[in-house]
C-alpha cells in the first residue's frame, strides 16, 4: 500500500469521524427537543389560545419542528451515502465516474435541505425575538418601525445566505464564507438590541412597582419580563460563540479540528435557537398556572395590551 493510499483512507476515516459524532449530537439534542415538544403539545391540547398571537407563536412552533426533523433526516441521509459510496460499496476500476454520477444529485438534494432548513429554523427564532420586543413594546410605534426594519434584514440576509451556501462548490467544499458570518452578527446584534430594550421595559416595571412588590417575584406579568431578558441573555452567549468560531474557521483547512469544533458549535447554536422559543412558551405556560397575582400598575405603566395579549 502506497503512501497515497494510506493517507487517503487517514482523510477518508477522519471524514467519518467527524461526520457520525456531529450526527450523534444532532441526534441527542433532537431528542430532548422532541421531549419539550411534545410536553408543548400536551399543554396547547387542554389550553384554548384565542389570541391570534398566540396561534401564530404555535404554528411557528410546529414548523420549527418540522424543519428540525428534516435537518436532522438530511444530514443522516448525506452521512450515509458518504459511508455507502466510499467505504462499503467496492469500487472496480473505471467505475468511479458512474457511482459519482449516482451519488452526486443525492449528496446535493440532502446537502441543500440540510442549508435551507438550518437558515430557516434560525430565521423563525429571530423572528420570535423580535415577536417577544412586539408584545412588551406593542404600544410604540417608534419601537414597532425599528421592529419592521430588523424583520426585513433579517429575512433578507437569511435568504441571502442561504442561497450562496447551496452555490455547488460550497457543498462540496463546506467552506465557511463572508455572509455567514454577517448572518450570525446580526442575530446578534438583534437579539442585544431587542433584550436590552425589554430589560429597559423591565427596570420600568420595576419602577412601578417599588413600594408595592419586589420584582422577584409575585406578579405573571414579573415573570414573563424577566424570562424575556433571560431567554435573550442565554441565547446571545451561544450567538457570540457560533459569531466567534464561524471567524477563526474562516479560512481553515478543510477537517481540521478548529472547523469540527466550529460545526459541532453551529449545531448546538442551532438548537439552542430552535429550544429557546419552546422553552419560554412552556415554561410561560407554567408560570401562568402557578401565578395568582396581577398587578394593575403595569397595565397603567405599559398598557392592558400587553398583559390581555400574555392571557389569551
Amino acid at each position: 500500500m502506497s503512501a497515497e493510499e494510506v493517507q487517503e483512507i487517514a482523510y477518508v476515516g477522519l471524514a467519518l469521524f467527524q461526520n457520525y459524532a456531529r450526527a450523534i449530537l444532532s441526534c441527542t439534542f433532537l431528542g430532548i427537543y422532541c421531549l419539550l415538544f411534545a410536553i408543548s403539545l400536551y399543554i396547547s391540547s387542554y389550553k384554548k389560545f384565542t389570541g391570534w398571537a398566540k396561534k401564530i407563536l404555535l404554528c411557528l412552533l410546529v414548523t420549527t419542528f418540522i424543519l428540525t426533523v428534516l435537518n436532522v433526516m438530511a444530514n443522516l441521509l448525506v452521512d450515509m451515502l458518504l459511508l455507502q459510496y466510499e467505504v462499503i460499496l467496492p469500487l472496480p476500476e473505471g467505475s468511479t465516474a458512474e457511482v459519482a454520477a449516482v451519488s452526486q444529485p443525492l449528496l446535493e438534494v440532502g446537502s441543500q435541505i440540510s442549508t435551507w432548513t438550518s437558515n430557516l429554523i434560525l430565521l423563525i427564532g429571530d423572528l420570535i425575538i423580535i415577536w417577544r420586543a412586539w408584545a412588551v413594546w406593542m404600544h410604540s410605534k417608534m419601537v414597532k418601525l425599528l421592529l419592521a426594519f430588523f424583520v426585513l434584514v433579517v429575512i433578507g440576509v437569511n435568504l441571502a445566505d442561504a442561497f450562496v451556501d447551496n452555490q455547488k462548490q460550497l457543498i462540496v467544499t463546506g467552506q465557511t464564507v463572508t455572509l455567514d458570518c454577517v448572518f450570525f452578527a446580526l442575530s446578534l446584534s438583534v437579539n442585544v438590541t431587542l433584550t436590552l430594550l425589554i430589560a429597559y421595559r423591565t427596570w420600568t416595571y420595576y419602577r412601578s412597582l417599588k413600594g408595592i412588590f419586589t420584582l422577584q417575584g409575585k406578579t405573571f406579568v414579573a415573570r414573563i419580563l424577566i424570562l424575556f431578558v433571560e431567554s435573550g441573555a442565554t441565547l446571545a452567549i451561544f450567538q457570540v460563540l457560533a459569531l466567534t468560531f464561524n471567524e477563526l474557521d474562516r479560512n481553515e483547512q478543510n477537517l481540521s479540528p478548529l472547523q469540527f469544533a466550529t460545526l459541532n458549535v453551529s449545531i448546538i447554536y442551532l438548537y439552542v435557537a430552535a429550544l429557546n422559543p419552546l422553552a419560554i412558551f412552556i415554561l410561560m405556560e407554567n408560570r401562568r398556572q402557578t401565578t395568582h397575582n396581577y398587578s394593575s400598575c403595569f397595565e397603567q405603566d405599559c398598557g392592558q395590551k400587553f398583559t390581555t395579549f400574555l392571557e389569551d
